[in-house]
């Protein structure tokens, strides 16, 4: 990221892929709920549906974009 900020290039795709980490919060949440014998509580299934949902939102879209965009781009990318 900070290489991106210096050159000022690529600004917008080290923002994004910085979204892909939310989804490693959830991730670990609910790996510590599991570590915690938690697994039949309200937390840990909501925690499960937010890792399902940051998946989707913060993983799945943002690498097809970025894909897409590079693909389409990919003459002006050195």
């Amino acid at each position: 990221l900070s290489t991106a900020i210096l050159s000022n290039q690529y600004v917008g795709l080290c923002v994004v892929s910085l979204l892909l980490e939310l989804n490693s919060v959830c991730l670990h949440l609910r790996k510590l709920l599991l570590l915690s014998h938690q697994a039949a509580s309200l937390a840990f299934s909501v925690a499960s549906w937010a890792t399902l949902a940051t998946l989707a939102l913060f993983r799945l879209v943002p690498l097809g974009w970025m894909s897409l965009w590079l693909i389409r781009q990919q003459h002006q990318v050195p």
